[in-house]
């Protein structure tokens, strides 16, 4: 039986390479990846959602179905947030769980289950006093933030490299924590 990765990802100029996280934590430890992504996520990655579900091998989510009409999501081993927009971190914080991607780190942490995130903004992002506030709550529910030596450093504004964003990072933090669990 394999680990349950549920990863679910924002609106973040690196989802773009999203494709990359899937195919490196498939090959690399052989985990169930589930994406779920924020609907302007989804509405960005609409030409690519057909090859994403291929890599999956399972229906990406970005908005709720019926539940007589959508496959039961399997309960995660491990909930990976990246990258996370500012926006979705305060929405998140707040309990404003619209859609799949921030419902399903929100129940993981209710279950005790290990959700990290990783954020993608720039340092006038990081400044602001939400966003602050938004990361110490999340913090408080039990979110491991992999942000500056653990993970994403915020970039100087109009300086971001998305092809960058420290993925694999992730994974392996994410990897180090079902060792713990």
């Amino acid at each position: 039986m394999s680990t349950v990765l549920h990863l679910c990802a924002s609106a973040a100029a690196p989802v773009q390479y999203i494709g990359s996280a899937v195919r490196s934590a498939r090959r690399k430890w052989g985990w169930d990846v589930h994406l779920l992504l924020t609907p302007t996520a989804a509405r960005w990655m609409e030409a690519e959602l057909p090859e994403l579900e291929e890599l999956t091998g399972h229906p990406v989510r970005h908005r709720y179905d019926a539940p007589w009409r959508s496959e039961p999501l399997p309960s995660a081993d491990v909930v990976l947030v990246t990258p996370l927009s500012a926006a979705d971190a305060c929405a998140w914080a707040a309990g404003i769980t619209p859609d799949p991607a921030l419902a399903a780190p929100a129940e993981a942490s209710c279950r005790s289950r290990p959700v990290l995130a990783m954020p993608y903004w720039h340092s006038e992002t990081d400044r602001q006093r939400s966003v602050r506030r938004a990361l110490e709550q999340l913090r408080w529910d039990g979110v491991k933030m992999l942000r500056r030596r653990k993970g994403y450093k915020p970039h100087p504004p109009d300086e971001g490299n998305p092809a960058a964003y420290p993925w694999e990072g992730a994974l392996a933090a994410a990897e180090r924590e079902l060792r713990f669990y």
